[in-house]
């Protein structure tokens, strides 16, 4: 029997002629860093439907994990998400996140606040809603309130690699270092325990992340649990052999 190659192995033929599956089959391949493809596939659901928010919010994902040449380009998709749904976070964040590299803080801010105060009922929320929201709270400084969302999208959708990361993240700079190098050694197990295929992007993205935080905070980065957390993520990136990739799961129904 022929053998499939690795990404044909990875989730079932999408139809084609749905828009939805090769949303899903764009955000699979992000999964496992192979964004040209993501970009091609979703590019090809927006076609099917130019009317499908998801599918530009996948593509602005996957152009920005082909670097950073392509991140107008990811800027632009995640516009034209939200021309079609504006009250999706995900690519709120997103274009929040691309103003703040880009120096825009307040801008940033702006949109960081608007996501960080949607009426959402954790108890009914999509998890992915909630890190999300989590993520914005993170940003603005409110970490008290950025780690109880991040424990109720966990409550919802247990062990998603990005929000066990992002939970430790804000546990470590919010200063409760023994929770956070506790919650770091759960992320990393759990990573570790997945696919290979699977480990490179999240790890990645958590050493990106981490390292981002502690350029503005010298006395977190002074502290020696924080050097064992990115000696270890660092280990485990080198051990795969890997360059840096964004981390995600399966996409919820709103984002």
């Amino acid at each position: 029997m022929e053998r499939r190659s690795e990404r044909e192995r990875m989730v079932p033929e999408p139809d084609r002629e749905r828009a939805s599956e090769l949303t899903r089959r764009a955000w699979e391949l992000t999964d496992v860093a192979d964004y040209a493809a993501a970009v091609e596939t979703a590019s090809g659901a927006i076609e099917l439907d130019p009317n499908c928010a998801l599918a530009y919010t996948v593509r602005g994902w996957a152009l920005e994990g082909l670097g950073d040449e392509h991140l107008d380009e990811a800027r632009s998709a995640y516009e034209m998400a939200l021309r079609l749904d504006a009250s999706a976070p995900w690519p709120r964040t997103g274009i929040a996140d691309l103003l703040r590299r880009a120096g825009s803080r307040e801008e940033a801010e702006q949109l960081y606040r608007a996501v960080a105060d949607d009426n959402v009922d954790p108890s009914n929320a999509q998890p992915r809603s909630l890190e999300f929201r989590g993520w914005s709270l993170y940003r603005l400084g409110r970490l008290d309130e950025a780690i109880a969302a991040f424990h109720a999208s966990l409550t919802q959708a247990p062990g998603r690699f990005s929000v066990l990361f992002d939970l430790a993240l804000a546990l470590l700079v919010d200063g409760r270092t023994d929770e956070a190098t506790d919650a770091y050694a759960v992320a990393i197990d759990a990573v570790m325990a997945a696919e290979v295929r699977r480990r490179s992007a999240p790890l990645s993205v958590a050493s990106d992340d981490l390292d981002d935080a502690l350029s503005s905070r010298p006395d977190i980065a002074a502290l020696p649990v924080t050097a064992a957390i990115r000696e270890r993520l660092h280990r485990e990136l080198g051990s795969l052999g890997v360059a840096d990739a964004p981390s995600s799961g399966p996409p919820d129904a709103a984002v």
